[in-house]
């Protein structure tokens, strides 16, 4: 990602640091923030369109995740810890199991492990018809 282009206002960071801190619940963030409840709904929805914001977010769930010392990886031995531990099994008849994979299923998306890589792709597009073709311009 590019740096960011421009600075975070002191309420969009409240927004990000509560947007972050109660699960990615950007309503609630913008309330917490100091914004208008009336509003917060569509405002939340909003700033996480924008791309300052979207770093800032990215940023802090690095962090969290480096400090915490969690992985992709490390996720991934749990879930088979789990398994292991459950006989192999994922079965309802283990309900332990299922909230501890709810456990890290939250980890993950807090955190940020649970976005795929993103990839950019480009090329020309060319669309033909009966009538003939046409080159995108």
């Amino acid at each position: 990602m590019k740096a960011t282009s421009k600075k975070l206002t002191g309420k969009q960071e409240l927004f990000v640091k509560n947007y972050i801190s109660n699960g990615l619940n950007a309503t609630q963030a913008m309330i917490d923030a100091g914004y208008s409840e009336k509003t917060a709904r569509m405002q939340g929805s909003q700033n996480l369109t924008k791309v300052n914001i979207q770093e800032a977010i990215q940023k802090a769930q690095s962090k969290d995740a480096e400090r915490l010392k969690i992985t992709r990886e490390s996720l991934l031995n749990d879930i088979q810890y789990a398994k292991d531990v459950a006989g192999g099994t994922l079965e309802k008849d283990y309900p332990q199991f299922q909230a501890y994979l709810k456990s890290i299923e939250m980890q993950a998306k807090i955190l940020g492990l649970n976005e795929p890589d993103k990839i950019d792709i480009q090329g020309q597009l060319r669309v033909t018809s009966s009538r003939g073709s046409f080159a995108e311009r």
